[in-house]
């Protein structure tokens, strides 16, 4: 099938499946070919419809409970972690449970036991027992959003059950087995009392070995990454973020080899809680280009290879070698499209909440260049030029006349004035016989991050406002939030000889 809309799907074929899956483990397979030689990328996915079974069609006991639960076996003899996302599509209430559930075997009997939304308006723990009944171990009110993220955890002969309700997971229940129980399977579900229409979604079900994953996973966090800069790749960065609660040493932390470049291994370098740190494709010209007040963020510069502008697998190994994170960025929706074409750069939406691997929490960085080593605020400024759908202050919008910046600054847009009246102009006052030079021009004093600084020149080439004694004229409002401003300057023309003046326009 040829598509080129890589931001849509495109449904390929459905199958029946209900005279076709068997009790027990079923594989799916795709046999999938590019359309051309020439093709380099493909990506198809599979989405399941499950429909229970009418009231009545089961027999007794828990093995004859009849919803949909999409399950896995679950390892018995190590600790696990089984995770997912779920969302009920708009406001849903009734009687029903959905989230996540693992079977354990205590003795010659089954019991289930489960976390997730219950009623649409709980977050609750429920266990099933082998007579299929269902009780209430924990229940919370929730009405926070239709989306909940929650987890099961074993730890030794524990379940432990957590959400996450904002930035850390939280634990709400834990219950102890008795030795020698074992998990046999777990994974997604729904289930009903009654005949009941459900819409929910899971994003994702994870299940991690917490000896296989770094002490770090989750907490150190790829929170920017510039792959195409303006003026080449030697202005490239990685941007981490430490989402955690303490401090991390990343002495012997590395990114493999071709992950996304040659191995960088980190030096005896800490971050701090709630801290972000960079690794340069070269720090020279970063420096040159950010400035040297970064200095303390930069752990180190890579010594080969550049990030894909095509996207690419980021990996990042402790110190163990054990996985800290990994994901895979792209330059086409629905990843943004922005830093494959604006000199912006790729930004995690909320890094306190991590989720790299999702193209939906990430973003263009506000501006062009991005924002290594900050937040990412949204200033007036920035959100002004979201509005109108730029990236670049230094840009021109499409029928415009002044860059995005001056066009803020000098209030054009909500003047109205000319360019000609609003930006910078030099008049002449006449006061007792002598002429003064001084220049003109609206502010925005709305804006207390725009600067506004008067530099002169006696040769148009070399500018400096030291030394430049100015005199403030009265200011005229001429729209919300707009004035003009003038100056001029004390001495007089005779005095001053061939005098150049030019407004510097900052954005803080």
């Amino acid at each position: 099938v040829s598509f080129r809309d890589e931001g849509k799907l495109l449904p390929v074929v459905t199958i029946d499946g209900s005279g076709i899956l068997v009790e027990g483990t079923n594989v799916l397979a795709v046999d999938l070919h590019n359309s051309s030689a020439g093709s380099s990328d493909i990506a198809m996915g599979a989405t399941l419809d499950i429909a229970a079974q009418p009231a009545g069609a089961g027999g007794g006991g828990i093995g004859s409970t009849i919803h949909p639960w999409v399950k896995r076996d679950i390892p018995d003899d190590e600790n696990w972690i089984l995770q997912t996302n779920l969302e009920l599509y708009g406001l849903q209430f009734g009687d029903f449970v959905t989230g996540l559930m693992v079977e354990v075997e205590r003795g010659d009997k089954r019991f289930r036991y489960a976390i997730g939304n219950k009623g649409g308006d709980q977050l609750a723990v429920v266990q099933v027992t082998p007579a299929a009944t269902t009780g209430t171990l924990f229940s919370l009110p929730y009405t926070l959003t239709n989306d909940m993220t929650v987890r099961i955890k074993r730890q030794a002969n524990d379940l432990v059950f957590e959400w996450r309700p904002q930035n850390q997971f939280e634990e709400v229940y834990r219950l102890s087995l008795p030795e020698g129980t074992k998990v046999i399977d777990g994974g997604a579900f729904a289930a009903t009392k009654t005949p009941l229409e459900l819409n929910v979604l899971f994003d994702y079900v994870l299940l991690s070995l917490p000896d296989s994953a770094s002490s770090s996973f989750d907490q150190l966090i790829v929170s920017e990454v510039m792959y195409k800069p303006e003026g080449g790749d030697q202005y490239e960065f990685i941007e981490l973020f430490n989402a955690g609660a303490s401090t991390i040493n990343l002495k012997g932390f590395k990114f493999p080899q071709g992950q996304p470049f040659d191995e960088f291994v980190f030096g005896d370098v800490e971050i701090q809680a709630g801290s972000y740190l960079l690794v340069v494709n070269d720090i020279e010209s970063f420096q040159h280009r950010y400035g040297e007040g970064l200095n303390s963020f930069i752990a180190g510069e890579w010594g080969g290879g550049s990030l894909s502008n095509g996207g690419e697998v980021i990996t990042l190994l402790d110190d163990q070698g054990l996985t800290v994170l990994s994901f895979e960025y792209d330059d086409s929706e629905p990843w943004p499209t922005s830093p494959d074409e604006d000199g912006t750069s790729l930004t995690l939406s909320d890094p306190q909440l991590g989720g790299a691997v999702n193209a939906g929490n990430w973003s263009s960085s506000i501006t062009v260049g991005g924002s290594p080593g900050a937040t990412k605020t949204v200033t007036a400024f920035s959100g002004w030029m979201q509005e109108r759908g730029e990236t670049n202050p230094l840009a021109i919008k499409e029928d415009g006349i002044l860059n995005n910046l001056f066009t803020y600054a000098f209030g054009l847009d909500i003047s109205n004035a000319s360019p000609k009246d609003a930006t910078p102009s030099p008049r002449l006052v006449s006061l007792d016989g002598e002429d003064y030079l001084t220049i003109e021009y609206h502010k925005r004093i709305s804006d207390p991050e725009i600067t506004y600084e008067v530099e002169f020149s006696a040769d148009g080439t070399n500018w400096s406002s030291e030394g430049l004694n100015l005199i403030a004229l009265p200011s005229e409002i001429i729209a919300d939030g707009i004035e003009i401003v003038a100056f001029r300057m004390k001495d007089h023309l005779e005095t001053v000889g061939k005098t150049f003046l030019r407004v510097v326009v900052s954005v803080q």
